[in-house]
């Protein structure tokens, strides 16, 4: 559960829920951008791989942090803050905090500038995603990279790498999986970790999230990873 996206949809759906949409220009085209604004509107800010309602989200905050930046930054130096901005542009979202802080010009201004993020954001969507299957699980995936795999010129990981599966979560949920270049999930729960206090003696067992065993032709490679990936 993205929490931050519980606070922020209601905010969104005033801001956006009643924005005239239509074709643009070498851009998304009416139809999209319903699609786009009904699948956050409508999501339940669980970050699952199958959600789509994450992937506009995600993607309207990243353009919606470089609005903001960019409101009081030069050019130069507006793209380098963007990305720590978030908290700020997250209560941005909000006419009220507008007004206390007057971050943009005006309050009209910072409506256009919420509204042209949106569009900016269902373009990069496209960019990205494709015209459809905007699931968030078609980029945001976790790599699986061996430790050796780097060594050399890097052929080994051919060899040892498993193929990135998609995983749910995000940077602001409590499963935290990260989100990198190409929103790739980068973070998250390495292994298992079991304590049976209650035995005599007591055990302790850990288990790799991705298999209990780093020998490429087992069974044991990569058996642990549709459990643990979720």
């Amino acid at each position: 559960l993205s929490l931050p996206a519980v606070e922020d949809l209601p905010l969104l759906a005033t801001a956006l829920g009643g924005m005239s949409l239509t074709d643009q220009a070498a851009g998304p085209t009416k139809a999209q951008l319903e699609a786009a604004r009904e699948a956050m509107l409508s999501w339940d800010a669980v970050v699952t791989v199958d959600s789509v309602g994450v992937t506009v989200y995600r993607s309207l905050m990243g353009t919606w942090c470089a609005a903001v930046a960019a409101a009081r930054f030069s050019a130069d130096a507006a793209p380098l803050l963007a990305g720590s901005l978030e908290p700020l542009a997250r209560r941005l979202l909000s006419p009220d905090y507008q007004q206390e802080l007057g971050w943009f010009g005006s309050e009209a201004a910072r409506a256009e500038a919420l509204q042209s993020a949106f569009v900016e954001a269902v373009a990069a969507v496209l960019e990205s995603w494709g015209g459809e299957d905007w699931q968030w699980g078609k980029l945001h995936k976790l790599p699986l990279r061996h430790v050796l795999g780097a060594l050399g010129d890097g052929s080994l990981a051919t060899l040892l790498d498993a193929p990135a599966q998609p995983i749910g979560g995000g940077m602001d949920t409590v499963g935290n999986t990260g989100q990198g270049a190409g929103f790739l999930g980068t973070t998250g729960a390495g292994y298992r970790h079991v304590a049976d206090l209650g035995a005599s003696p007591p055990g302790l067992w850990l288990v790799d999230g991705q298999s209990q065993s780093g020998q490429v032709h087992t069974a044991h490679y990569g058996c642990e990873i549709d459990r643990t990936l979720l």
